[in-house]
């Protein structure tokens, strides 16, 4: 089975990977980033409107979970706008 045996942080969302065959590259997770602040935030939007989505364990989870919006907030305040024309 190939897996990663290399791993480097890039600037923003991006990694770079070297795999067991040789084969190397980077990847652009942005759209995951997207997809996972979409998803915390709607667990827990108006919840007066809707039933809890969800069920904490313990502090311990409560505890994760505030640590993940506070580090998607960090991320949201470092973004920058950009244009149309700023798109390659």
């Amino acid at each position: 089975m190939i897996r990663p045996v290399e791993v480097e942080p890039r600037e923003g969302w991006r990694i770079w990977l070297r795999y067991t065959d040789g084969a190397s590259g980077e990847v652009d997770l942005s759209h995951l980033a997207a997809d996972l602040l979409k998803g915390c935030f709607a667990a827990v939007r108006n919840p007066r409107a809707h039933e809890p989505r969800i069920l904490w364990k313990g502090e311990d989870d409560a505890a994760d979970y505030l640590t993940l919006i506070f580090l998607l907030h960090r991320k949201l305040d470092a973004c920058k706008r950009v244009g149309a024309e700023d798109i390659p």
